[in-house]
């Protein structure tokens, strides 16, 4: 038998190209018609339903279109678009607040809403809730032990099993009878 040799092949590497970017991914017919819709309603669920999603699924389809980066910039392209070719935009909007403000032929009660759209709008009114214990002093809190917890839980399910269901404010009934019951009095 004769051998035959086989030559080794050299490796080369692959030449360096640049790194590929990746593709921006098409919007379909459905998801321009979202953009559309969204710009109208401002609403992604109708939006949804309007742009032909199963209503049982719009909520969510809405919600997802929404976080998709390619659908976001459409829809900022498609407001941008309509705020040129209306020219309205958040400008002209405070203008015509101001101009409704300083009216004397609008009610007291109107001056004061379009104040208040420009204050909320310059982000003067901004609600903070601050929570205290007594006297302004910082919340008290107890810990409670596991094991109290889960006695209380147990008591309540002993009730549950022998047919005792918990009504409002703390009132139980057995067989259709009201009765007050303390879970940790059980037999």
């Amino acid at each position: 038998m004769e051998r035959v040799l086989m030559a080794k092949k050299k490796y080369k590497p692959k030449p360096k190209t640049k790194a590929k970017r990746k593709a921006k991914p098409k919007m379909t017919a459905k998801q321009k018609r979202f953009c559309e819709e969204y710009i109208k309603l401002q609403c992604a669920a109708k939006a949804a339903k309007a742009a032909g999603y199963s209503p049982k699924t719009a909520k969510n389809i809405g919600s997802q279109n929404l976080a998709k980066l390619h659908i976001k910039s459409h829809i900022a392209k498609l407001q941008s678009a309509l705020s040129k070719t209306t020219k309205l935009d958040s400008e002209w909007v405070l203008k015509r607040l101001e101009k409704e403000a300083d009216s004397a032929l609008n009610t007291a009660r109107d001056r004061i809403r379009a104040t208040e759209l420009i204050a909320k709008h310059l982000g003067m009114f901004t609600e903070k809730h601050e929570h205290t214990g007594k006297d302004g002093g910082p919340i008290e809190t107890t810990e409670v032990p596991h094991e109290s917890i889960h006695d209380q839980i147990e008591g309540y399910a002993d009730l549950f099993r022998r047919g005792v269901r918990p009504g409002s404010n703390g009132a139980v009934r057995k067989n259709g009878v009201r009765q007050s019951v303390d879970p940790e009095q059980t037999n």
